[in-house]
């Protein structure tokens, strides 16, 4: 029954008792990372038992996030939940980037033409990764610079631009005061670590700042850097 509510609600997070009628915390776990549209969606277990260190390593690896001990803390329960959506979150943006990613050297094995611009390039990655990338994702890919020069519909809705105003604006222009000033320097450690993850706090055409997880690549392709994000946990 687990199993097809989990098919079926596609929920941030799934707390489970470990002993269930027909199997066990474990076996649920290794259950849910069969399926693609489940594997991704921590789990938190409540148990009154003692588990031993081999049992949580195991069910670890099959994604369980956390180990709760019954009776349960209500605040406890909430931060630990709080948690593991966060990591699924995390989990959504570093396999959407990484799907891009693998687009973008398909292409670059597959393509002759040198001399397609950056922004045809950029634009075509994110029409080939809409089928696959989810909705609930926003995909921006920016030049060298830091200029935006492609974005899905997803990015607009969350920064209320619309894309072809997006595609006119840089980092700086959705970092709020007073960081925009630092936000060239930002982008450059960016562009020289190669990847990075977090919270960033961006600036809405309203004049809201609102945080955002994000997951980035640099160097998708020659001259394309690639961020995908979506509304941080609260």
């Amino acid at each position: 029954q687990a199993l097809d509510a989990a098919r079926c609600l596609h929920p941030d997070v799934i707390l489970t008792d470990w002993r269930l009628g027909d199997g066990d915390g474990l076996t649920l776990c290794r259950e849910l990372r069969r399926h693609g549209p489940t594997r991704l969606i921590p789990v938190v277990a409540a148990t009154g038992m003692t588990l031993s260190l081999e049992v949580r390593a195991q069910a670890r690896q099959a994604g369980c996030e956390d180990f709760l001990i019954k009776p349960l803390d209500v605040e406890v329960l909430v931060r630990t939940t709080s948690a593991a959506i966060q990591v699924r979150q995390a989990r959504m943006l570093r396999a959407a980037a990484a799907m891009v990613r693998r687009e973008a050297a398909r292409v670059r094995r597959t393509t002759s033409d040198a001399s397609a611009s950056s922004r045809a390039s950029a634009s075509g990655l994110i029409a080939a990764s809409r089928a696959a990338v989810r909705g609930s994702v926003a995909l921006i890919i920016a030049d060298d610079a830091g200029h935006y020069v492609a974005a899905n519909e997803r990015a607009a809705e969350l920064t209320g631009y619309a894309t072809s105003v997006l595609e006119t604006m840089s980092v700086a222009d959705l970092t709020p005061e007073p960081r925009a000033d630092a936000a060239q320097d930002l982008w450059h450690q960016f562009m020289e670590s190669g990847a990075q993850e977090g919270v960033y706090l961006v600036k809405r055409s309203d004049g809201e700042a609102v945080p955002l997880r994000y997951v980035a690549f640099a160097n998708i392709a020659p001259g394309l850097h690639l961020s995908a994000l979506s509304p941080a946990a609260v």
